[in-house]
């Protein structure tokens, strides 16, 4: 039985080849929504020249953020992990038994 860690390490890199661009599409589009919040609110509030819009800002802001951290952590960190935890599996499974240099 011959080992497939090459054909193993392929599906890894084509897995998170295929995850990096939607990581960096989420961030960049959350950044420029943050940016974009945050400019119209600091104009607003000094249009108007309340300090209730700066709190409404912090609230929104955060908001914003939340959001873009879970959409990364559901659409990139778990779906890349999941590959690799698969991947491995399947190599363990393959080329069992496993052994380890000097042991």
């Amino acid at each position: 039985m011959s080992p497939r860690f090459d054909t193993n390490k392929q599906l890894v890199g084509v897995g998170v080849v295929g995850i990096v661009p939607v990581a960096v599409v989420i961030v960049v589009l959350g950044t420029i929504v943050v940016a974009v919040v945050v400019g119209v609110f600091d104009t607003v509030a000094v249009v108007v020249g309340s300090d209730v819009i700066l709190v409404v800002l912090a609230i929104v802001e955060a908001v914003v953020v939340a959001v873009v951290f879970i959409l990364t952590e559901m659409l990139v960190v778990v779906p890349g992990a999941v590959v690799v935890v698969e991947q491995i599996g399947s190599t363990l499974e393959e080329n069992e038994p496993i052994t380890f240099p000097g042991g």
